[in-house]
């Protein structure tokens, strides 16, 4: 703070995953925290304090580290500030008897929205997704304002023969992984299930409708999904 003996009215930062705790005039955080208010007669430097936000509710985490969700979740886990780059992650689902509405567990894209995670909302939000279901379809959506559409939904029959292998050989109640990697080049992405290319977008119109950043999950299925082993490049 350059001073000139005039109040200030200080600013409350935000952080992602941080509360914003005061500004403190030592970094060690000794004292009162300071008022909306500050004026000094000499130059200063002001620390921000944070407290680190715990995880989620909805979000939670097994003996071995993984996110385990039950649905209707939305995690955003990176935000290199433009909307390209490669995230992988593996994605379990439980295996149900039911082939159809039972939702899918997706990787999401393109969701923060001018430097802002809306967490769990629904409502304002843009954003791409591709996931697996446990009824043994995949899915590509889009999220406008809250609102769900399908881009592209392969049956099993037109799935990559990796996934029908895998979901054939399962018996209704076993846990079945697949890696699943949205490669986002801002003109354009591409969908990969095991290392195999699923889904190629170019639509420009399309994409100039979903302009976040950032890389996260979504589920709307119960059917015990598991995240783990995630990677953003």
């Amino acid at each position: 703070i350059i001073s000139n003996g005039m109040p200030i009215t200080l600013p409350t930062p935000v952080q992602k995953g941080y509360e914003f705790v005061g500004w403190y005039l030592s970094s060690d955080y000794c004292g009162e925290a300071l008022g909306d208010s500050f004026s000094s007669v000499v130059d200063c430097v002001l620390y921000a304090k944070w407290n680190k936000l715990p995880p989620a509710e909805h979000i939670k985490q097994d003996e071995n580290g993984n996110l385990v969700t039950t649905g209707s979740v939305v995690k955003v886990l990176e935000d290199n500030g433009n909307n390209e780059g490669c995230f992988s992650i593996d994605v379990s689902v439980i295996k149900t008897a039911k082939t159809s509405g039972v939702g899918s567990a997706e990787v999401a894209f393109r969701i923060i929205h001018t430097g802002v995670d809306n967490g769990v909302q629904n409502t304002g939000m843009y954003y791409l997704m591709a996931g697996v279901s446990p009824g043994g379809y995949i899915e590509i959506h889009r999220v406008t304002n809250g609102t769900w559409a399908r881009i592209k939904r392969f049956e099993l029959a037109q799935a990559p023969s990796v996934w029908q292998e895998k979901y054939n050989t399962a018996a209704v109640g076993d846990k079945i992984t697949v890696k699943m990697t949205v490669c986002d080049y801002g003109d354009s992405f591409e969908i990969y299930l095991d290392d195999v290319l699923l889904y190629t977008c170019t639509d420009a119109k399309l994409l100039a409708q979903y302009t976040g950043t950032g890389f996260g999950l979504r589920s709307n299925t119960a059917a015990g999904t598991v995240y783990s082993n995630w990677e953003y490049k």
